[in-house]
């Protein structure tokens, strides 16, 4: 056999070496070594599994087993593992807007977790419905080779809630995911590489949007040369623009302008911008910064993406945050988190025509073995029905101003407060120390102690929330009433006591 493999193109010495040597491949799959190396020490590990241990054989775990696997075998993410697993809470369920530890105290959910979990904890039974029937008929299929209702349907319902412009529809896993489709696809688009984003932006923890962020978080991914332009948000911390609003926003789109002609127009594929930038603490931008970033693009023929991970379904007043701004249509845009209401896993980005008609003849060049999963698919679907026949971005309006109020009355009444911001039902605090300036200037310094406390008392005072100092988010979930929001700003009132000066 392998004389006759190597007759043709290798010499009578090949042939007769292997010939000899054929002993080798006595046993099939073997493989062969001519020049075997100087023997390495191994020293074998157990790879056999271990079995089932006995806890696995019962229905419910233990808060203290589950604490113990969590401290044995749980890696955390954004922070060393030991410290965030110490400060996490633990809890055992669900309900409304409240969550319930293994002690049974309940507390209310202020930030909805991460900004993401919308519609609470009470799933709509048209949702479960739909969600358990496609679980029976079609649990799975692959979405980049297969057609399929959900996929259709969903696709067609967020066609109907957004602007004419916008046509074409993709369906990945994770806000950070649809980030990654949204930068490639404008490149493959334009053919041009850089797109420009922002330093206080968060895009995503895979690595094109991670390179994109401008936070601290972005550390963890660069890696040299990376396609991506940082500018400033219009609120800067350090600095002032300009002596007023007008000034400033004039000033800043002056700067912007300043940044593309510096790149050169023709490398530039996209500007990214949030709607809203979020993690950073809700740094709002006027319409005209956005009409503004809108005319540059525009004029330099540059698309437009706007990354509505967080702002998304509803969060500041319209379904889409970009449709609170008069006569904006962003060339392509992202979103997640509230699309499913988070009940699944999933995320969408949405395409300008031309886009979306580019890409029937050209490949996108993006997939992942779960996108336009079916059993999310028709969650989301569902979501989205629920919220337009609820009425939820309605309850978002009407609480909007009570929400403005309450922010409004602690800013006045506590001094480790320096400012407030909110649109709809998305807010923030900066956290000030006893000299007025941040708490905290960067991440990276250590947390103060009355922070911890401060934490703890909220938690005490049943408030479940994101404080990432200098900045507390306030996000309840979108099906909040008034009568509970106003009952969380007590509990929060109350706790701040503890950060005062």
């Amino acid at each position: 056999m392998f004389k006759s493999i190597f007759k043709t193109s290798r010499s009578s010495n090949i042939i007769s070496l292997i010939s000899a040597q054929s002993k080798e491949f006595s046993k099939v799959n073997q493989f062969y070594i001519p020049n075997k190396p100087d023997p390495v020490e191994f020293k074998p590990k157990d790879n056999k599994a271990q079995g089932l241990i006995p806890g696995h054989n019962v229905k419910e775990w233990d808060l203290k087993d589950i604490v113990k696997s969590t401290e044995d075998h749980v890696v955390f993410t954004w922070g060393a593992t030991d410290p965030m697993r110490k400060a996490a809470k633990d809890f055992k369920r669900g309900e409304g807007i409240y969550l319930f530890d293994y002690q049974g105290r309940k507390y209310i959910d202020f930030t909805s977790q991460a900004i993401n979990n919308n519609l609470g904890y009470s799933i709509p039974p048209s949702v479960l419905e739909a969600i358990t029937k496609q679980l029976t008929t079609l649990p799975q299929l692959y979405g980049g080779l297969t057609i399929t209702e959900p996929k259709a349907k969903l696709a067609q319902i967020l066609n109907d809630v957004t602007p004419k412009d916008i046509t074409g529809f993709l369906f990945p896993c994770t806000g950070s995911e649809a980030n990654e489709v949204a930068i490639r696809a404008a490149r493959r688009f334009t053919g041009k590489q850089k797109i420009l984003t922002r330093y206080k932006s968060y895009h995503g923890g895979t690595t094109g949007p991670l390179t994109a962020t401008g936070d601290f978080r972005r550390q963890f991914g660069e890696s040299g040369v990376s396609g991506f332009v940082k500018f400033f948000d219009l609120q800067a911390f350090q600095f002032q623009w300009g002596q007023n609003q007008q000034q400033s926003v004039s000033t800043y789109l002056a700067y912007l302008e300043e940044t593309i002609l510096s790149e050169n127009p023709n490398s530039i594929a996209a500007i990214m911008v949030e709607t809203v930038t979020g993690s950073a603490g809700v740094l709002i931008n006027p319409p005209e910064v956005i009409q503004g970033i809108r005319a540059l693009c525009d004029k330099y023929n540059i698309l437009m993406i706007m990354d509505e991970v967080m702002v998304g379904l509803g969060r500041i007043g319209e379904m889409f945050g970009f449709q609170t701004y008069d006569g904006i249509v962003p060339d392509i845009f992202t979103c997640a988190k509230g699309l499913s209401g988070s009940f699944l896993p999933l995320s969408g980005v949405g395409f300008r025509k031309d886009i979306q008609d580019y890409f029937r003849t050209n490949a996108l060049g993006w997939g992942t073995t779960y996108q336009a999963h079916p059993v999310s698919c028709i969650c989301a679907y569902e979501v989205i029905k629920y919220m337009v026949e609820k009425d939820v971005v309605g309850n978002v309006k009407k609480l909007e101003p009570v929400m403005i109020n309450r922010m409004e009355e602690l800013l006045k009444k506590h001094n480790s407060l320096r400012q407030g911001r909110a649109r709809g039902l998305f807010g923030a605090f900066d956290l000030v120390g006893a000299d007025g300036q941040l708490i905290m200037k960067s991440y990276s310094d250590p947390v103060p102690e009355k922070v911890n406390k401060f934490k703890a008392k909220l938690l005490e005072n049943g408030i479940q929330a994101w404080v990432r100092p200098p900045v507390m988010h306030i996000a309840p979930p979108l099906i909040i009433t008034e009568a509970e929001l106003n009952d969380a700003f007590n509990r929060v009132d109350d706790a701040l006591n503890v950060l005062d000066h």
